[in-house]
C-alpha cells in the first residue's frame, strides 16, 4: 500500500515509532515507513509481554461477558465466512483442544447428545428405505403437539428417564412415528407425535 503522504511531507522522524505517534497526534495519515516501524515495535512488544496482555484480555472478557459475547455475535453475523474460516483454522491448529471441548460439552449436555443421536438414527432409517425425512428437534414436537401421549392421552413425565434400562422410563417421553418407518412413514414433523415410552413400545410397528 502506497503512502498517503507526499514525499515532501515525510519528515526526519518518519520510520520510527515516534514518527508514528506524531502522525496520530497531528491527525495525519500514516506514511509507509512509520507503519512498518510501528508493526515491528508492536510485534516485539507482544512477544515480550504476551502473557501479561493475554491475562489482561481474559480479565476484561470475564468482567464484561455480556458485552463481549454480543460483540462477538455481531462480528460473526457481519463476517460469516471469516468466522467459519477462523474456526477451521483453530480446529486444525488445536485438534486436541477441540476434542477436549467437545467432550466437556457432551458431558454437560447429555440429554441433548442423546436426543441428537435418536434423531440421527431415525433419519438414517428413513433415508435407507427412501421414505423421506425432515430436520426437526424433540422440542419442536412438544411445542407443536404438547406434552400428552397421543396414544393414551395422559400427561408425559418430561423429567422421567428416556432409556429403557432406567427405572420410571415407562412414563418418559419418546417420539412415535404415527405411520411407522417400517410401513412407509416418513421421519417428519407431520408424522411424529409425543408418547410414553411404554405406549410407544406396545404400539410397535402398528
Amino acid at each position: 500500500m502506497k503512502s498517503l503522504l507526499k514525499p515532501d511531507k515525510i519528515k526526519a522522524s518518519c520510520g520510527t515509532t515516534a514518527g508514528y505517534i506524531r502522525h496520530r497526534k497531528q491527525g495525519e495519515p500514516y506514511c509507509d515507513p512509520c507503519k512498518q516501524a510501528n508493526s515491528i515495535y508492536m510485534k516485539a512488544y507482544r512477544k515480550k509481554r504476551g502473557d501479561e496482555l493475554k491475562a489482561k484480555k481474559r480479565a476484561y472478557q470475564q468482567a464484561n461477558k455480556i458485552q463481549e459475547n454480543n460483540r462477538a455475535k455481531e462480528w460473526r453475523k457481519a463476517n460469516p465466512e471469516r468466522a467459519r474460516q477462523a474456526v477451521r483454522e483453530w480446529v486444525q491448529k488445536f485438534p486436541e483442544r477441540k476434542k477436549e471441548a467437545d467432550r466437556n460439552w457432551a458431558k454437560a449436555n447429555i440429554e441433548t447428545v442423546r436426543s441428537n443421536s435418536r434423531r440421527s438414527h431415525h433419519r438414517r432409517r428413513a433415508r435407507k428405505v427412501k421414505n423421506g425425512f425432515q430436520i426437526y428437534t424433540e422440542q419442536q414436537v412438544l411445542d407443536l403437539y404438547g406434552a400428552c401421549c397421543h396414544i393414551c392421552n395422559q400427561a408425559i413425565d418430561l423429567s422421567a428417564p428416556r432409556s429403557c434400562k432406567q427405572n420410571g422410563w415407562e412414563k418418559g417421553l419418546q417420539i412415535d412415528h404415527v405411520i411407522p418407518i417400517a410401513r412407509g412413514g416418513s421421519d417428519s414433523l407431520d408424522n411424529v407425535r409425543p408418547s410414553h415410552g411404554l405406549c410407544n413400545i406396545k404400539k410397535g410397528a402398528k
